[in-house]
């Protein structure tokens, strides 16, 4: 989605939207790319994987339960049965 897109959807000024793009961009959250005139921005699934990672192995200490029914959620998503 272009950064104006996005600006006009979520309501913000352009201006505050581009300094956080930019800081979830160099966080390896996003990915961007120019198209002609625009700024195309999309989710790095690889950085977000990462980010995912190390929350529930890292973060969680090898205990992804405690991190507030993270594996729920995503079973949730994917229509998996809930693991006991």
């Amino acid at each position: 989605m272009s950064a104006g897109d996005i600006a006009h959807r979520l309501g913000v000024p352009p201006s505050s939207l581009s300094f956080h793009l930019g800081q979830l961009e160099r966080a390896g959250l996003i990915k961007s790319w120019r198209d002609q005139r625009r700024i195309i921005y999309a989710a790095d699934i690889d950085g977000t994987r990462r980010v995912l990672t190390f929350l529930t192995e890292d973060c969680c200490n090898g205990h992804p339960e405690i991190c507030g029914g993270l594996i729920a959620a995503n079973d949730a998503r994917k229509g998996t049965p809930r693991r006991n």
